[in-house]
């Protein structure tokens, strides 16, 4: 993994996730009052397509401009960055004592937050972080980015 993934990681993991869910007040997001309504949130199309689409621009534009790192470290960097969180988000995501059903839709979420955020940091020097580098921004304040409101980039996060 890129020095740079390694360094946003450390960052992330230096301290608990989700310490701060439920007392949002600013005005640049819309925010939620419950787990079930971030994990509802969070599974609206709209939300889940543009975390998609976020990943495969990303992909997208890596392939134009720098095919041989694509070819050569994209699956690779996949499979380290889920190897370098598992065990932490887990952790974090089990001592927040819901029940087994969102547990797991939760941690796979936030799992696949995170491997969007390893691969932007990671292949930053080829293409600049974007969506995933906003996300991260949420996660380590001690939220849950679930959601978005408006067509994006206009609109805002919708966070716990």
């Amino acid at each position: 993994m890129h020095p740079k993934a390694i360094a946003t990681f450390d960052e992330l993991m230096s301290k608990p996730l989700f310490t701060s869910v439920g007392s949002c007040k600013s005005e640049r997001v819309e925010a939620v009052d419950s787990w079930r309504k971030a994990i509802e949130e969070s599974s609206t199309d709209l939300w889940v397509e543009l975390r998609h689409e976020a990943k495969n621009n990303l992909s997208e534009t890596l392939n134009l401009v720098a095919r041989k790192a694509y070819n050569d470290s994209w699956n690779p960097c996949v499979d380290e960055i889920k190897a370098h969180i598992v065990d932490f988000l887990e952790q974090q995501i089990d001592c927040l004592y819901l029940d087994d059903e969102m547990n797991k839709l939760l941690n796979t979420k936030v799992s696949y937050d995170f491997v969007g955020i390893g691969l932007e940091a990671h292949f930053s020097d080829y293409v600049p972080p974007s969506f995933y580098i906003g996300l991260s921004y949420w996660y380590a304040q001690g939220h849950f980015p679930c959601g978005w409101r408006g067509k994006y980039p206009k609109g805002k996060i919708v966070i716990y």
